[in-house]
């Protein structure tokens, strides 16, 4: 499924017809992520529903509510950004370690598909409020896989196993989400072993699991697809039985879309300091980041058009334009000898990267964000000043 190689002919389409572009920028294509998806829905079967987590990339939130089942957002701000895409409220899943007492009570109101209850204070305010308006209010109760999020496994099953304390709420089941890039099939088989202990404890009294398997995606060059691809088919082996007695949503967000953007910078300046060879680029670290690389020590999937330079290669480093010695992409990789003004891509970051860079740190702009519609490139976010968010 994950291809965390682009085809050489693509990336030199897109260098030759973003020239005028101004780097750095991140590209997005919307045909991948359809294809993700189409893909996925097809290995599952029919017995599994696909949720989008839109925090991996909410700039796909509208183009995947027309192909995954549902959306699940985890921030008021997220909420908005759907319903403002015109994205139906029974279409999303709110999420959130924290909601205010207020947001619940606009939750209820709106009439999501389900809402998420991480604690049992979450659940006494939702019960008022969906017992003040009169609204059965459809919820999932997220298990705790030992950190801050979610509710204790023995406080979850009380809960399930008392629905009638909570007379206006619609409990349909259990939320659990353990982590990201998964690398190890004993991971997903000790989850699978949670959910199925809860259906052993509370035998008939819940209908939904949502679950977040957190599978992984080869972000460096010393990943492979294959490694990943085996864990998704363990994940549908693993799920075969309890998918016969419950109804069981799917939540994906770098599965989806990692492969499906890249972030072309350009080489700004060359230089030689203590005899190590160096490209500073316009872009950094507060734009791109790949879950676990710290000072670019992992060597990420990049294109340069070398395809026809006979240089010899060189070893350099990749360090972006921050003032901080932290803003390092690549320590390490050999390349022919680049020229000013050449740009560098890298692949692999439609998921997380555009949201999780420190955006306002020196007051840089922010990039833009450019989509790849059926082989037209459109700017949906130009670049912007972030210096007027850091002054009176």
């Amino acid at each position: 499924m994950f291809k965390p190689k682009w085809d050489d002919e693509e990336l030199n389409w897109i260098l030759e017809n973003s020239k005028q572009i101004k780097t750095p920028f991140f590209l997005l294509n919307e045909d991948k992520l359809k294809d993700n998806v189409t893909f996925l829905k097809k290995k599952l079967g029919t017995r599994f529903a696909v949720c989008f987590s839109i925090k991996a990339n909410p700039w796909y939130a509208s183009v995947a509510a027309k192909y995954v089942d549902y959306l699940e957002v985890c921030s008021h701000g997220e909420w908005e950004l759907c319903r403002r895409q015109g994205i139906l409220a029974n279409k999303i899943t709110a999420c959130g370690v924290y909601k205010s007492d207020m947001e619940l009570k606009r939750l209820v109101e709106s009439r999501p598909r389900r809402i998420s209850i991480e604690s049992i204070l979450q659940l006494e305010q939702i019960a008022k409020h969906a017992s003040t308006s009169g609204i059965k209010t459809n919820v999932l109760l997220r298990i705790s896989s030992g950190n801050q999020f979610g509710m204790e496994l023995d406080q979850a099953i009380e809960v399930l196993n008392h629905q009638d304390k909570f007379p206006f709420l619609q409990i349909r089941g259990i939320h659990y989400y353990s982590g990201t890039q998964k690398r190890q099939v004993e991971a997903i088989r000790n989850d699978i072993a949670l959910l199925e202990e809860v259906e052993n404890r509370v035998k008939g009294n819940f209908m939904e699991i949502e679950y977040g398997p957190g599978l992984g995606v080869p972000q460096f060059q010393n990943h492979t697809s294959e490694e990943y691809d085996l864990l998704l088919s363990e994940l549908i082996k693993q799920l075969q039985v309890l998918s016969k007695k419950f109804w069981i949503t799917l939540e994906f967000g770098r599965l989806l879309t990692a492969d499906t953007g890249i972030y072309i910078t350009e080489i700004v300046d060359q230089k030689t300091n203590n005899g190590k060879e160096y490209y500073i680029v316009d872009g950094g670290i507060h734009h791109l980041q790949y879950y676990g690389q710290i000072k670019g020590q992992l060597l990420p999937f990049i294109y340069t058009k070398e395809k026809n330079e006979i240089t010899e290669n060189k070893e350099f480093a990749i360090c972006g334009s921050l003032c901080t010695t932290n803003d390092v992409l690549i320590r390490s990789v050999y390349l022919p000898t680049k020229k000013l003004g050449d740009r560098i891509v890298f692949l692999n970051t439609g998921a997380y990267c555009i949201t999780e860079g420190i955006s306002l740190f020196l007051s840089r702009d922010l990039p833009k964000i450019v989509m790849n519609k059926q082989h037209k490139l459109i700017i949906v976010r130009d670049s912007a000043a972030s210096y007027p968010l850091n002054m009176k």
